[in-house]
């Protein structure tokens, strides 16, 4: 030792130059260091859970554990804002996806918004501090927002470092004797600081938490070695006026010292490294060899600093303080054995109440945004292959345990069999994938059909398709969309159209107006044409002046049926209303006003009267002969009727009687020369009869000469020749053969007529007739011709009368009226006998009846019945009502013109519809596409395969069909997207993103499906760890290791981490304070040589870690394991360092004094190094205690800072009394007589 003084002595600038050298050159390698922030990699290797992360490692390389996650809540965002807000996290660089939905309660609560930043890279990496800064320059400073950001990476708290090195300092300048003396133990443990930092570099790597607190610990574990040195520098220098022999000898005394509380620091730390948790061992060695390097900086680096600033170190000298230490020792030795007895109850309750302070194994502590939106806890399992029935029905069930938000892994995510309703039901969820349109429960039934099917249809029957349009695809929003609007908004339409018994159904015209939503007028109108047309309506019955009223007076003003009728039909019509007027028809009338009704020439009226009543029992007039002739050869011969059937002969021979009917004419004396004349007789005929005369008159006898003188004298009338001639010339024989019979007969008619002359006797007709030998009926009717001039205003027939009269004698008549005017009056007869009776005839009958066409007859009767609003009864199909206007009314000009081209093309294409529908027959694709060509111009044949399709996956879908997500995907991706059919509904822009999406989903698939092992996420809302969480795994555990094995899973995550270290924490803890007891108490054995010393010693240190954990619980606080485990290695390794200082001041006190004065001396020598030493400890961590964000290591920290306050106070107050109690046994043989 007194060679290495000397060497360092001598070579002290040197050796001061290159540890600052060294120092510089760790600086530059403090980047370099690897900074593990992966707490698993500290896991032991018997832990299922290394071995599952091993296993994961294997199976799952492109499945990271380390991303980072960025939580960030802003307060006061409106809608807006919030979904800009997403953007622009989303533009930050390494920002790989930012998790919000505006619409979910897990993002929205109330006036706080939170967005989860996605950063695929590990805490500490330069990435995340990127993003950190950015966030921060962004966000966190700007006054326009509240905002918070958590997330597990974690820096170096600088300014906080800073603020406790001064506090150190500021305790070095009031402990210290000098002004100078702190700067150059900071500098002196800086050095050995950063050579600790530096030389990490070439270790493997070293975690987060060993990285942030190896600094502060070993500052504030260090620095008394530095005040040991100093101080024994001042004692040598009493000795030694030399400083560089008073440096020497200071550094060879004070080797055993510094060299013995650095071996314990050391030691305390290295039991760190049996820890099977192997952040034990990173710690532990880190700052051992931190506190190792301190002990050496503290030879090397300090003399130097001291020797070369030696004159200002007592230029700036300055009193110390020093507290009055009697009362303590007084109270020390007076209450020995009051402070031994509290020292064992104080123990035992610490002992017994530590072990309600519950140990907590994660970094984890409740934030603001914790508070506000609970994050979940995530457990991972790995299971394998062949386990994956069971291990899926178990995280099935799991799904449901109310500590359970979600469990996800292939099986039960992108690999579950799911029917279409539930795969729908979970895509609605989804934001992440556009599919280019909204998959409800039908389309995304069309896609499974689609899939499994090939999209192969069937014929569908127009009625079905029709109504499947309605119910279904209209409420469909994604179908929907493509109908053409007329087809939207007629919807009901559709429906009715759609129902075949609906169309079949009978109807009125106001009620085919309401189905067709047209006006009633219109299809009243419809009705009656198609009646007019078809018929098949009892049209009833008509009287035929109803019937010729309606023409008339109706029909005839009709502008759109009058031209059916000429002006001929239009009078005909009219003479019937009076043929069918019962009083005119039955009145009677003279013949001149029967033949203005009938339109007859008066002189063939009179001539039917004539011969009426001729026919008829009336007295007629008697003649005259004269009169008799007369009448012949006026009235008669001039009446063309009467007269038509004489020749110029019979006219001749009547204007012949008219002489022998002239009583004056054939009265007169006439020569015989006249009379043969007028007889066209020979003369001499003549005048031999007038000699016949004279000779049968004479009363005497008279010669020849005589004779035939007397009758050239003679003259005789014409009445008395013809007489003579038939009275004595007829009668005698000799003169008889004069005359033939057939003169003889003409004379007798002669005789008769100029008889009938002469005597002026009236002649009845018959009589008339005998003498003119005429027939009796024809000479009646002469006579009743003859009274008609008289009888003209009585003799009076009706209309019936006359017709019935003229049809009964049609014989009589058959030469005056031609067989067509016969016919005629056959039928004026029937309408006038059916007018008086009051019968009516069906349309058939009066056709018949009038002449008028049957056609016709029943398109009037038809049209009556329209006009006078017997109609309603009329009833069609919707069928054959739009059938008749399809088929006749289009192609009817006269009502063509009245539908406009749009009108005509829609009625058309209903028509085929309609028609389509009543056939029942079922449709292929294409034919329902011409079928449909006119009701949708927007529908092509594509869209229709398409509706067919989604038709067939209504009516034909597989309940037993199912699809995983990835399955679902694929087949838009592959399937769909490939198909023109589905342009129309599916935005195929969105074909990158669903090609994305498989690829996501193909990763994914990677990333839960290994080569041997499956795996899963199991989010829960358990605490991280807490005696409910850790229950609950080992609920977990033991389903599972009954259902699938033990060694067939593994579970990964900070909870499963932390229930694996609940499960063995006590025995390592009890462990290491066990080895850290032991390891100590051998320290201070070998140091003391004494078993006393070490005993009380790690007895009373073990104390204060039990009161420290005791008084952590009281106060409803957790610990953290790290942190008792340093604390029990740092207070066991450096606080004993007190005691032990104390203990050495006692022993060498109690030579020569007395225990009192051995207290008192001992508090006295102790007492400045504890204050400064303990103080620095105990406010230093105090301070960083609140300066890191990670709650381990500011709760180490924390635990430090109580944990060396507790055991400086047991060392005060405590181990001087104990001390006393055991003097004997601490002392031993070295000691004084004196015990006062």
């Amino acid at each position: 030792m007194k060679k290495l003084s000397e060497f360092l002595i001598k070579r002290n600038r040197i050796i001061l130059g290159v540890f600052i050298l060294l120092a510089v050159i760790c600086v530059l390698l403090i980047p370099k260091v690897n900074v593990i922030y992966d707490m698993t990699k500290y896991l032991p290797e018997n832990s299922a859970m290394k071995q599952g992360l091993e296993t994961l490692e294997e199976q799952f390389p492109d499945v990271s554990m380390t991303d980072s996650t960025i939580r960030l809540m802003f307060t006061g965002l409106t809608q807006d804002e919030k979904e800009s807000m997403q953007e622009e996290l989303e533009s930050i660089e390494y920002v790989d996806e930012v998790a919000y939905d505006i619409d979910d309660e897990d993002y929205n609560n109330g006036v706080y918004t939170l967005y989860e930043l996605a950063i695929p890279y590990e805490d500490g990496s330069d990435e995340l501090a990127s993003v950190t800064d950015e966030v921060k320059t962004r966000y966190v400073e700007s006054e326009d927002y509240t905002a918070q950001f958590d997330s597990t990476a974690m820096e170096i708290p600088i300014g906080s470092m800073l603020v406790a090195v001064l506090v150190m300092i500021a305790i070095l300048f009031v402990m210290c004797q000098s002004w100078v003396e702190p700067i150059l133990f900071i500098i002196t443990i800086g050095v050995a600081v950063l050579l600790n930092m530096g030389t990490n570099a070439f270790l493997s790597g070293v975690s987060n938490t060993t990285h942030s607190i190896a600094a502060v610990l070993q500052l504030v574990l260090s620095m008394d070695y530095s005040i040991i040195l100093m101080n024994r520098y001042r004692q040598e220098l009493t000795i030694t006026p030399n400083k560089k022999d008073a440096m020497r000898k200071a550094i060879q005394n004070g080797f055993s010292s510094i060299t013995s509380s650095a071996i314990t620091t050391i030691v305390g730390m290295l039991v760190l490294v049996f820890m099977s948790f192997k952040i034990g061992q990173d710690m532990g060695i880190v700052l051992a060899k931190g506190v190792f390097i301190s002990m050496i900086c503290i030879f090397t680096v300090l003399p130097g600093l001291i020797l070369m600033f030696h004159n200002l170190i007592f230029k700036t000298g300055k009193k110390v303080p020093q507290p009055p230490m009697k009362p303590f020792a007084g109270f020390s030795f007076n209450a020995k054995h009051v402070v031994l007895v509290a020292f064992a109850v104080l123990f035992v309750l610490a002992f017994m109440l530590k072990g309600n302070t519950a140990i907590t194994f994660l970094n984890e502590s409740p934030s603001e945004i914790d508070e506000i939106f609970p994050d979940t806890n995530d457990i991972v399992m790995v299971y394998e292959n062949d386990q994956d029935d069971k291990a899926t029905d178990m995280l099935t069930a799991l799904g449901d345990d109310e500590n359970v938000d979600s469990v996800q892994s292939y099986s039960i995510s992108i690999g579950k069999q799911y029917t279409a309703a539930e795969l729908a039901d979970e895509l609605a969820d989804m934001d992440d994938v556009d599919m280019g349109t909204e998959l409800d429960e039908d389309t995304m039934k069309m896609m499974y059909y689609y899939h499994f099917t090939g999209g192969e249809v069937g014929n569908i029957p127009a009625a079905n398709l029709m109504n499947f349009i309605v119910d279904d695809v209209m409420n469909n929003d994604t179908f929907a969309d493509e109908m053409d609007d007329s087809v939207k908004d007629n919807e009901e339409q559709i429906r009715k159209f759609a129902n075949k018994e609906a169309l079949l159904e009978e109807k009125t015209a106001l009620e085919m107006a309401d189905f067709f939503e047209m006006d009633k007028e219109q299809a009243e109108q419809l009705y009656l044409f198609y009646y007019i047309e078809h018929g098949g309506i009892n049209t009833g019955k008509l009287s035929i002046r109803d019937f010729a009223d309606f023409i008339v007076n109706d029909v005839a003003k009709d502008p759109d049926y009058s031209s059916e009728f000429s002006a001929e039909n239009i009078k005909q019509m009219k003479q019937l209303l009076t043929y069918t007027d019962k009083a005119k028809v039955t009145k009677k009338r003279t013949y001149s006003d029967l033949a203005g009704m009938l339109e007859m020439d008066k002189s063939q009226a009179k001539l039917l009267y004539v011969s009426y009543f001729a026919s008829q029992d009336t007295s007629l007039s008697k003649m005259t002969f004269h009169d008799l002739v007369q009448f012949l050869n006026t009235d008669v011969v001039n009446d063309e009727t009467l007269s038509s059937n004489m020749d110029k002969s019979a006219k001749s021979q009547l204007a012949s009687l008219k002489h022998y009917a002239n009583k004056s004419a054939i009265s007169k004396k006439k020569s015989a020369a006249k009379l043969a004349k007028a007889f066209s007789m020979d003369e001499e005929t003549v005048t031999q009869l007038f000699m016949l005369k004279v000779m049968s008159s004479a009363t005497t006898q008279m010669t020849q000469q005589e004779m035939y003188m007397e009758a050239a004298k003679m003259k005789m009338s014409e009445y008395e020749f013809v007489n003579f001639i038939l009275t004595d010339v007829a009668s005698n024989e000799n003169y008889a053969a004069m005359f033939d019979a057939s003169a003889l007969e003409s004379l007798g008619q002669l005789q008769s007529m100029m008889n009938l002359t002469v005597s002026g006797t009236k002649l009845s007709y018959k009589d008339a007739a005998a003498l003119m030998s005429m027939d009796a009926s024809d000479m009646k009717m002469l006579y009743a011709y003859h009274d008609m001039g008289s009888k003209k205003n009585t003799w009076k027939l009706s209309m019936q009368q006359v017709v019935n009269y003229i049809l009964n004698h049609q014989a009589d008549f058959s030469g005056s009226m031609s067989k067509s005017e016969l016919k005629q009056m056959k039928t004026l007869k029937k309408i006038m006998d059916a007018s008086v009776d009051g019968k009516t005839f069906t349309a058939s009958e009066m056709s018949d009846m009038i002449g008028v066409g049957n056609d016709e007859a029943k398109m009037l009767y038809t049209l009556y019945l329209y006009e006078n609003d017997k109609a309603d009864s009329w009833t069609l199909s919707p069928y054959g009502f739009i059938t008749f206007l399809n088929d006749e009314v289009l192609t009817n000009d006269d009502y063509a013109d009245e539908i406009d081209k749009e009108d005509a093309k829609d009625l058309k294409s209903g028509a085929k519809m309609v028609k389509a529908v009543v056939s029942g027959k079922a449709y292929s694709c294409k034919e329902m596409a011409k079928l449909m060509s006119g009701m949708s111009d927007d529908m092509d044949e594509e869209q229709l395969e398409l509706l067919y399709m989604y038709y067939f996956s209504q009516e034909a879908y597989d309940d037993s069909w199912t699809m995983s997500f990835e399955d679902f995907i694929h087949c838009m991706s592959d399937e769909v997207m490939e198909d023109d059919r589905f342009d129309d509904v599916i935005d195929s822009s969105n074909k990158e993103e669903l090609d994305d999406a498989k690829e996501t989903i193909e990763d994914a698939v990677e990333s839960l499906v290994g080569k041997d092992y499956n795996l899963a996420m199991i989010s829960t809302t358990l605490d991280a760890e807490s005696e409910e969480t850790f229950a609950y795994l080992d609920k977990l555990h033991d389903s599972f290791d009954e259902e699938l094995g033990e060694d067939s899973y593994y579970l990964i995550g900070n909870t499963e981490m932390a229930y694996e270290m609940n499960q063995t924490f006590s025995l390592e803890l009890n462990k290491i304070t066990l080895l850290t007891a032991i390891a100590i108490f051998i320290v201070v054995l070998i140091t003391f040589r004494n078993a006393a010393v070490p005993v009380i010693l790690v007895l009373l240190i073990q104390t204060a870690v039990y009161v420290m954990q005791s008084s952590m619980g009281l106060r409803d606080m957790s610990i953290n394991y790290l942190a008792l485990l340093i604390v029990q290695s740092i207070l066991m390794g450096a606080t004993i360092d007190y005691g032990i200082l104390f203990t050495n001041y006692y022993r060498e006190n109690r030579r020569t004094k007395s225990i009192k004065q051995s207290l008192y001396g001992a508090y006295s020598g102790a007492i400045h190094t504890i204050m400064t030493s303990g103080l620095i400890m105990i406010l230093v961590t105090f301070i960083m205690s609140f300066a890191f964000s990670d709650p381990t290591i500011g709760q180490i920290c924390q635990t430090i800072s109580l944990g060396t306050l507790t055991a400086v106070i047991l060392i005060l107050f405590i181990l001087p009394g104990t001390l006393a109690v055991f003097d004997k046994l601490v002392c031993g043989k070295n000691r004084a007589s004196k015990t006062e």
